[in-house]
This record gives structure tokens, C-alpha cells and sequence, in this order.
């Protein structure tokens, strides 16, 4: 079992359009943070797009990686062939054993029906290759649609990615989901968040915390997938404005430490929640 930081540990550090900081957090320094924590993986999403780094700066980053062991994952967004296959071909460059990857754009819906059938256009060129399609529970793709993209591809190289928080978007139960889609389940987002009214009492405010410090947990995430082997569990953290762009990316390095202390804590038998 191997755990690791990803882009989306740092959202604010990478720079979020329209809070931007004075220094964005590079990809060699997510890799040299990632030796400071004691990570073995890091995982490049969509905030930072692959295709667009300069190949000097790939292959420095597959050197540094290389050289401290660590493991490197390929993200990205959308299923759209040309862009899924360009990615292939990135996942191979950095020794990626998958690429992760969410039904839907920004902005861009797309029917559950159209997904499948370009995951099934673009599916056994990453078989023949080695490679995992791991699609992401995201926001308001429910169970019953994974539930039918598993069952039209059973393809053991299409599998799944968890996210601890984002059926939340979908208003669904992340254990039960977790529970459903177990056996093919190959990557794990760890988020942890609160949930507390806002000062004037109506309604609810979901938010990010620290790994530890929220309501979600993680025991349950390890007990769930006990019998499934070669899973990788990348912290991810969804920490709020702290009223500047420099203090939020402060608070951001705090939380990723406090988070993989928790974890390795966790790991090694010493926190239970």
C-alpha cells in the first residue's frame, strides 16, 4: 500500500484562476515535498494540465521522482478520445500505472450513455498498454451510474477512483458508495471536511478540514478496501479562503503536513477514527 500528495493537495499554491499567488508551487517542488513528508506517490490532476508542461520540465520531474522512489500518477478530465489517449502516452512517459480521469468538463455534461461508448472506443488501447482508466466519483455522478458504466465495461483496466467527499455532491453516502464499488476501486482521494450551520441558522456549510480533524475519517476507507490489493491513497484537501491568497496557501502547507502526520500515525496504528 502506497501513499502520496497530489496537486490537489496545494490547489491554492498551484494557483486557482482569480487567486493567483505572487509564486505558484512548481511540479519538481510537489515532488521534493512529497520526500519531506515520507510520501511514495504524487499524483498530477487536472489543475495542473500535463499537456501543457514543457517536456524539460517532465522529464525532470521523472528523474526526481525516480531517484527518491517516488511513484507518479497521471489526472486529467473528460473522456474525449484524442485527449485520453494523449494522456496514455503521458502515463507511459512518467511510469504512471493509470490515469484518472472524470466523466464530465467544466461546464460540459455529458450523458452517461456517450461516456460509456468512448470509454469503450478508447479502452483497449490502454489495456494493450499496461495502463488503468480510473473514472472518479464526481459530484453528481451517482452509484446507479457507475453501476451501469461497470457493468457495460467489464473490462479489468477500467476502474475506479474515490473520492471521500464528492458524492457528497451527489447527496449519496461515500461509505455506501465506497462499499459498492470496492473490488474495483484502485485510487483513493483522502479529503476530510466539517459540516456546521452558518451564523444566521439556515441551512448547512460543507468544508474542508485537515485529514483527522473532520467528520468523514478514514477508518472506514481501509477497512472497506482491506481485501483490495494495490490501491494508492493520495491526500487531497479542500481548504477554505483564509481571507488572502498568501495566508490561504500558508494554511494549505499546514494542513498537507498535518494531514500526512495523521496519516502515517494512522498507518502505523496509533489513530483510529
Amino acid at each position: 500500500m502506497e501513499w502520496g500528495i497530489s496537486t490537489f493537495t496545494y490547489p491554492w499554491a498551484f494557483g486557482i484562476p482569480g487567486y493567483l499567488p505572487r509564486k505558484t508551487l512548481t511540479l519538481p517542488e510537489l515532488v521534493e515535498r512529497a520526500v519531506v513528508l515520507g510520501a511514495r506517490a504524487v499524483q498530477i490532476a487536472h489543475n495542473v494540465p500535463l499537456h501543457t508542461v514543457t517536456r524539460e520540465e517532465l522529464e525532470a520531474v521523472k528523474d526526481l521522482a525516480r531517484r527518491n522512489h517516488i511513484l507518479l500518477e497521471v489526472g486529467t478530465i473528460g473522456v474525449e478520445k484524442e485527449s485520453l489517449l494523449e494522456y496514455l502516452d503521458l502515463a507511459e512517459f512518467l511510469d504512471s500505472r493509470l490515469v484518472r480521469t472524470i466523466l464530465d468538463e467544466p461546464g460540459k455534461e455529458l450523458p452517461l450513455e456517450e461516456a460509456i461508448a468512448r470509454i469503450q472506443e478508447v479502452l483497449p488501447f490502454f489495456s494493450a498498454r499496461g495502463v488503468f482508466l480510473a473514472v472518479e466519483n464526481h459530484d453528481r455522478r451517482t452509484t446507479e451510474e457507475f453501476r451501469k458504466l461497470f457493468a457495460a465495461i467489464p473490462d479489468p483496466y477500467l476502474r475506479f477512483c474515490f473520492d471521500t467527499a464528492n458524492s457528497l455532491g451527489a447527496f449519496e453516502n461515500p461509505r455506501e458508495v465506497l462499499r459498492e464499488f470496492s473490488s474495483r476501486t484502485i485510487n483513493v482521494h483522502l479529503k476530510d471536511v466539517d459540516v456546521f450551520r452558518p451564523s444566521h441558522g439556515l441551512g448547512f456549510i460543507i468544508e474542508g478540514r485537515p485529514l483527522g480533524k473532520g467528520r468523514l475519517g478514514i477508518n472506514w476507507v481501509f477497512a472497506a478496501l482491506a481485501n483490495t490489493e494495490g490501491v494508492t491513497y493520495i491526500i487531497e484537501l479542500l481548504t477554505p479562503f483564509f481571507g488572502s491568497v498568501e495566508e490561504t496557501v500558508r494554511r494549505e502547507e499546514e494542513w498537507a503536513y498535518e494531514s500526512a502526520q495523521f496519516l502515517k500515525s494512522f498507518l502505523g496504528g496509533g489513530a483510529k477514527t
